[in-house]
């Protein structure tokens, strides 16, 4: 129900369960879905795992800082929740290094694209580029809040794991 109620909000993706309902598990002898009273089964999200991305960026951050990752990982424990507010950019910032990002990798890709139709049909092409974005959490608060209100206010179901 959550999967159709939400399908037209633009870059939410809600899993179906593997109930009596979903089109593999009619096709299994019996028909009978993965749902029980004790066990809900739902089809597999791809994409990074969060927890994942996140040891990724604590590792990124102690080979910039030349520390190990616990060491990092124990100084944002000691930190106040002031302290890492500060360290998160604002909005408009995180927006403006976004467009900069944008423009420089348009600058290079044209100059790719240049040779890659002239010279680089003789010589090796020219990858192009498209530079990391930093995660906009401003974005992605603002996103699941709006999520999860519509879920609880407007269509009338709550959902703990957004």
């Amino acid at each position: 129900e959550a999967h159709n109620r939400l399908r037209d909000m633009p870059g939410v993706v809600v899993p179906l369960p593997f109930d009596d309902e979903h089109p593999k598990c009619q096709a299994l002898p019996g028909g009978r879905g993965l749902v029980t009273k004790h066990m809900f089964v739902m089809e597999r999200l791809r994409g990074r795992p969060v927890d994942r991305w996140a040891v990724e960026q604590v590792q990124e951050l102690a080979a910039r800082e030349g520390g190990s990752p616990e060491e990092v990982m124990q100084r944002l424990r000691s930190m106040s929740q002031a302290e890492i507010e500060r360290m998160v950019p604002s909005e408009g910032k995180l927006r403006a290094y976004g467009l900069a990002l944008d423009a420089r990798d348009r600058i290079r890709n044209s100059v790719a694209l240049i040779y890659n139709w002239s010279i680089g049909w003789v010589g090796a092409p020219i990858a192009y580029t498209r530079s990391p974005r930093p995660v906009n959490v401003h974005e992605v608060i603002d996103r699941l809040f709006r999520v999860q209100a519509r879920c609880i206010f407007q269509e009338g179901f709550f959902n703990a794991d957004p």
